[in-house]
């Protein structure tokens, strides 16, 4: 009889040793990607020092390879050829492309931000919120790397691949 409080214990700790806490993905990366923004197809390159810094270079259609977003810290640089203008990310608009990507990452650290909706064996699905709207990232598991971007409500779907990790 002294033994069943003692097995009753040992599957409690052994049960919840086994749950695993999901950690929020990746924020400091680079990889291509390529995206739907309503409906235009867009393809390019993403670099993410930080979650507060993010990189956007657009590599198609060609009426847009070349330009390059930099944000860092809510300022903004927009690059082509020899033109470059600096402004506050505030003069976007938050359901644009570019400001919309920022936001997601740079949302990824904020405490209770995301939930996990889903978790399979390869990947965990999260939903989180930004000044962009409502997002749902699917990360793989093994490394924590993002492999799909969604914000329904600004019609942007972003597939990316060739993930490296960042120091």
């Amino acid at each position: 009889m002294r033994k069943l409080p003692l097995l009753f214990f040992c599957v409690i700790i052994l049960l919840s040793g086994c749950s695993a806490v999901s950690e929020p993905p990746a924020d400091k990366f680079k990889a291509d990607f390529s995206a739907s923004y309503k409906g235009v197809k867009l393809k390019g390159k993403i670099y993410s020092p930080s979650n507060s810094a993010l990189t956007i270079t657009l590599i198609s259609p060609d009426s847009m390879r070349g330009y390059v977003y930099k944000y860092e810290r809510d300022k903004l640089s927009l690059s082509y050829d020899n033109m470059n203008i600096k402004s506050s990310v505030n003069y976007l608009p938050e359901s644009d492309f570019t400001k919309s990507v920022y936001n997601v990452i740079k949302s990824l650290k904020k405490e209770n931000n995301l939930k996990t909706v889903n978790s399979y064996n390869s990947f965990t699905e999260y939903k989180g919120r930004c000044e962009s709207g409502v997002y749902t990232i699917k990360a793989e598991n093994s490394s924590g790397f993002i492999k799909n971007i969604s914000l329904e409500e600004n019609k942007i779907e972003i597939k990316l691949f060739n993930t490296k990790a960042i120091n």
